[in-house]
């Protein structure tokens, strides 16, 4: 995968790991606490590094509140659809020049853990890709330790408060940190 896809995967971790779905639109809560989150992209060298995220209610109804306005500078309205533990999401977005489709569904077990498979198709295709497939798991590990507070991130061995950032696609990090990013994910 080229680094200019990477950093784009990348910006789209960062929305669908902060803007998980739970309050809105009849989705499962999600227990609070600290959170550890895998992602894989097919084509990427090697599993991404997992994400620790401290949650409490009230964080995690304004990240999915920050999450659709992120949305709504760049996408339609969302497709959803589901109850019970299975809501699937269809999207169109328009980034970076290229419209795309994503269709994820969403499989929770509980208020502890929650799969996540997106596949998007990419026209015209960005950095010579016409899409991408994503998968991410998330699982509660517990309460949040001392050092981390709700909207706290660590990523590739920063810690953020998603709470805080620049709204995407213009990204709070330097062109370095998402280097650095991309490194530590890589294996």
């Amino acid at each position: 995968m080229s680094m200019r896809l990477a950093t784009h995967v990348l910006m789209f971790v960062l929305v669908a790991a902060t803007a998980t779905p739970s309050a809105a639109f009849d989705f499962p809560h999600r227990k609070p606490g600290l959170w550890t989150i895998s992602m894989s992209v097919d084509g990427a060298k090697g599993a991404m590094a997992a994400t620790k995220m401290c949650i409490d209610a009230g964080t995690d109804a304004k990240m999915m509140q920050m999450g659709l306005q992120r949305q709504q500078n760049a996408c339609e309205p969302p497709a959803i659809q589901g109850s019970g533990a299975v809501r699937t999401i269809d999207s169109v977005c328009h980034i970076a020049g290229a419209t795309h489709k994503s269709h994820m569904v969403m499989t929770f077990t509980g208020d502890s853990a929650y799969h996540l498979d997106i596949a998007t198709q990419i026209s015209p295709p960005f950095a010579g890709h016409s899409g991408m497939h994503m998968t991410q798991d998330a699982q509660w590990a517990g309460p949040c330790p001392a050092d981390m507070k709700p909207g706290d991130m660590m990523m590739g061995g920063m810690k953020f408060n998603v709470l805080n950032s620049t709204p995407m696609p213009q990204s709070h990090l330097t062109q370095a940190q998402i280097d650095a990013i991309m490194k530590a994910h890589q294996h």
